[in-house]
């Protein structure tokens, strides 16, 4: 049974290739034409995925430098914000009044 498969299927092909008048040669350069052609289109669809990943990189590192400059900003705020002299010169504009060494007592706390 099998090799009556096998013989009928010879038979076509040679019928085929006959009718066509498609050689060995025909058919090597058809497919190698044919995997060219889908190689380009590979080569196109990845290039153009890697052109968009470059543009997404460049704006995550526009925004990433933006980010460091408003994060040193606030780090430069915090510092004046914390600095001693706008720290006595706030607790005077309400109300505090600083004390002496006179003036201070400590508890001791056992």
């Amino acid at each position: 049974m099998y090799r009556r498969e096998v013989q009928s299927y010879i038979f076509i092909r040679n019928k085929l290739v006959e009718h066509k008048k498609i050689g060995p040669i025909k058919i090597v350069v058809g497919l190698t034409g044919f995997l060219a052609i889908i190689t380009v289109l590979v080569h196109l669809f990845v290039m153009s995925e890697y052109a968009t990943k470059g543009d997404e990189i460049a704006i995550l590192q526009a925004r990433k430098e933006e980010l460091m400059k408003e994060n040193l900003m606030l780090q430069e705020q915090i510092a004046a914000a914390n600095n001693l002299d706008i720290l006595r010169k706030k607790a005077e504009e309400s109300g505090y009044v600083a004390l002496n060494q006179d003036q201070l007592r400590y508890i001791k706390i056992d």
